[in-house]
């Protein structure tokens, strides 16, 4: 994205370029395309990997999960396409209101198409090969960045754009999917189950993921709604300074999600030993270091905010230092919560945090949209880091903290894990 932005405000021009950046946020908007099923499956795999039993059991589960996904993404588009419709006709931008339409529903359908794929990357992280999934996804990220540089250097188009950006990576999940079933020996088409047998068979998998549902749809209320409520309440030039202002930062959430994932069968690991001292070391000691990185990268970027944001937008943004300093607080909170919630997740507090996700997404997005209303786009990324700190990954924290597990490890310790199991 470092890459493609300077080069797209030259070849799409400012206006395409925001409608291109509004396609490629679907990934966000469309936060829980799997319903949390993934997410759910983790913790069952886990265990039975831990005590040595094969995925192959589960052979009839996993293409039930695949069939079922591929029925919820189907479901996804269709609902999708009438939302892209109705935010076109209503963007405000009427002269461009088809163009905004075709970017959004082509965006979808390359996110989409990944759907049925994305459970096998949860089944690689309860096996512990979550490395497997990030290099074919990394593999995706970079075939996409190849062919998008080709089409802004060759042909210069809006459509194309989004579908060598978003693709590949949808392909190369696929992929994926396809050679780590094959090393499990259950690659060979087989026999499908019926939807009815799927849903029985999976039925306590959809318990769990209505939790982790509420998590992510509560996370889309708390981010990945803000280029479009830049954009409904400002301009498509506000869109492309939020963007760009904030675009360097995100990369350091990325560096804190590569490995804060994996740590969560490590963390279940540790819980399931009710070893409390050696967990919550772990859990402080890596929530340090996250911060500290992101601090450090945000610091970085500050300093360097001349050049950088010159080469990005070729000089068209100049962010202002204040929002740069709110970005480095965001960034802060944004680390300590991507430990804290593999954490919660690994210990069975998933009920808790949910709560936690909702209630500050809605305090979230009425501190924002009254900044956008009293303020402008400097009041939103105020809004939008002060909030999100205090309510959200402050309370996700103190979740965390011993004396909220104590009686839980003591339970789980005495009791077993369907002592303390919230879902």
């Amino acid at each position: 994205m470092l890459v493609i932005t300077p080069i797209g405000l030259g070849q799409l021009g400012v206006t395409h370029f925001a409608y291109w950046l509004l396609a490629t946020y679907v990934t966000g908007l469309v936060v829980s395309p799997d319903l949390g099923i993934g997410n759910s499956v983790v913790n069952e795999f886990g265990s039975d990997h831990a005590r040595g039993i094969s995925l192959k059991t589960h052979e009839t589960r996993i293409r039930g999960l695949t069939k079922l996904l591929s029925i919820v993404a189907l479901t996804w588009l269709l609902a999708g396409t009438v939302v892209a419709y109705v935010y076109s006709i209503s963007s405000g931008q009427q002269r461009d209101k088809f163009t905004i339409f075709v970017s959004l529903v082509l965006g979808l359908f390359c996110f989409l198409s990944a759907v049925p794929a994305s459970v096998v990357q949860r089944i690689q992280l309860s096996q512990e090969k979550a490395s497997q999934a990030v290099i074919w996804e990394g593999v995706g990220k970079t075939a996409g960045l190849g062919l998008s540089l080709a089409v802004l250097l060759w042909a210069p188009n809006l459509y194309l754009l989004i579908v060598a950006y978003m693709l590949p990576v949808s392909i190369f999940s696929w992929l994926n999917a396809f050679l780590f079933l094959k090393s499990q020996g259950m690659a060979r088409v087989g026999k499908m189950p019926s939807v009815a047998q799927a849903v029985r068979e999976n039925r306590h998998t959809f318990s769990v993921g209505k939790w982790f549902l509420l998590m992510q749809v509560s996370y889309l209320l708390i981010s990945a709604l803000d280029p479009y409520l830049v954009n409904i309440f400002g301009s498509p030039n506000d869109l492309v300074y939020f963007n760009v202002a904030k675009r360097p930062f995100d990369l350091l959430p990325m560096i804190v999600s590569t490995y804060a994932l994996a740590l969560w069968p490590v963390f279940r690991r540790l819980r399931t030993q009710a070893d409390i001292v050696r967990l919550h070391r772990l859990f402080l000691s890596v929530t340090l270091v996250s911060v500290g990185l992101a601090a450090l990268g945000s610091v970085l970027i500050i300093m360097l905010r001349g050049p950088l944001y010159s080469y990005l937008s070729g000089g068209r943004v100049t962010p202002n230092l204040p929002d740069l300093i709110y970005f480095l607080v965001l960034m802060i909170s944004t680390a300590s919560v991507l430990i804290s919630t593999n954490y919660l997740n690994a210990v069975d507090h998933i009920r808790s945090q949910a709560w936690v996700f909702v209630a500050g997404a809605i305090l979230l997005i009425l501190a924002k949209v009254l900044s956008l209303v009293m303020g402008d786009v400097h009041s939103f990324v105020m809004a939008s880091a002060v909030s999100y700190f205090l309510f959200i990954a402050l309370p996700l924290l103190m979740l965390c903290s011993p004396t909220t597990h104590k009686s839980f490890m003591f339970g789980f310790a005495k009791g077993g894990p369907a002592a303390i199991r919230e879902e």
